[in-house]
């Protein structure tokens, strides 16, 4: 196809002949591009990608004012030399962002932290001194308990009212240090007073009375010996639980004074007997010997009275109550001895076992031998 309009030489084309529809699509290159004539006109809008820009092409006269955003920017791409300085704000710094190592060394001061952000966990033991905290500071919760000892206390600044009440104790005073004159009149208890604290020497005479005396107070290690006579005693006063065994011999007891009742149960033996001291049977009270005040074998044949034994034969019967006028219950049996007449060779037996005392006038063998055609020999103690 032949070139249309004016044409110069041969071989040359006139200014502005060649149009976009005599170019082939896509065989522009870099060598056919002149310096400077792509502009921003002949560019379609988003056709400039990465790839298309060299290293370093881009500058800030290049960038819109305020058009990068997060996106625009890589990872790492801003260093302390890409940030104008005075101009991070704390809008610009994430939280948590700033650590320790970030801060330069002796750069905090008072206006950097806030209230109340300093905590213990954030202060080195042992470097809190006396001029950092202020007159009046410290009050008693912020004291650990029991840990003020002496050298933190200046001479006399402990006075009465600070000591609490009944918190002084005997290790708190100096020995010696308790005068009359610091104990209030009539305020000394018996609680106050040490084991032996007070002798002789530390009462008046006759300044205790009995109201002056706990129960029980006084015992034999508290008396000088014939420190107490009669008349030192109430009435009724000394009883068997204030006696020491053997503390009354016969020169403590008044002629003719002791009667039965002043004796306990068993408190007489035969070691506190002199010889001869029962001349007879009216020192002893009716019914006052019992089975254990007889020795072993003291009882001899010559000393059982009459009538204390019971015989007596009735005739046998059939097994049950058979009548034995006197005996009663009470009385022990000694033996029941059947005689039987009814065969030729009038046998005798002890069939004591048989029998016991049922009521009065009245023996019974319930179960036992018939005795009918024989007698029976009954013998019983008499102890009714």
């Amino acid at each position: 196809m032949g070139l249309r309009g004016p044409v110069g030489p041969p071989g040359t084309l006139t200014d502005n002949s060649v149009t976009s529809a005599h170019i082939v699509d896509g065989t522009i290159t870099t060598d056919d591009l002149g310096a400077c004539s792509v502009n921003t006109s002949e560019l379609c809008d988003n056709a400039v990608t990465l790839a298309k820009m060299a290293n370093d092409s881009v500058t800030s006269s290049e960038i819109l004012d305020l058009s990068i955003v997060d996106a625009d920017i890589g990872t790492g791409a801003v260093n302390t030399a890409k940030i104008l300085d005075g101009t991070i704000a704390t809008v610009d710094i994430a939280d948590g962002a700033v650590t320790s190592a970030k801060i330069l060394d002796g750069t905090i001061a008072t206006v950097d932290i806030a209230d109340n952000a300093v905590t213990t966990a954030k202060i080195a033991a042992d470097t809190i001194l006396a001029i950092d905290i202020a007159t009046g500071a410290v009050t008693t919760t912020e004291i650990l308990d029991a840990t003020i000892a002496t050298v933190d206390i200046a001479d006399n600044a402990v006075t009465t009212a600070k000591i609490a009440a009944d918190t002084i104790l005997a290790i708190d005073i100096a020995t010696g240090a308790v005068t009359t004159t610091e104990i209030l009149d009539e305020t000394i208890a018996v609680n106050d007073i040490g084991p032996n604290a007070v002798g002789n020497s530390e009462m008046l005479d006759n300044a205790i009375g009995n109201a002056e005396m706990l129960n029980d107070a006084i015992g034999w290690a508290e008396m000088l010996n014939d420190a107490i006579g009669w008349e030192e005693m109430r009435d009724n006063a000394i009883g068997n639980a204030e006696m020491r065994d053997d503390a009354i011999g016969s020169a403590e007891v008044l002629d003719n004074s002791l009667t039965g009742a002043d004796i306990g149960a068993g408190a007489i033996g035969s070691s506190e007997l002199d010889a001869n001291a029962v001349a007879d049977s009216t020192k002893i009270a009716d019914n006052a010997v019992a089975t254990n005040d007889i020795a072993a074998n003291a009882v001899t044949k010559l000393k059982l009275g009459t009538g204390t034994m019971g015989f007596t034969i009735i005739a046998g019967g059939a097994a049950g109550n058979h009548t034995v006028t006197g005996i009663a219950i009470g009385d022990s049996l000694v033996g029941v001895l059947f005689v039987d007449f009814a065969t030729s060779a009038e046998v005798g037996s002890d069939i004591t076992g048989e029998f016991s005392i049922t009521a009065a006038n009245t023996i019974n063998n319930t179960g036992g031998t018939n005795t009918s055609g024989g007698f029976l020999i009954v013998l019983y103690e008499d102890r009714t």
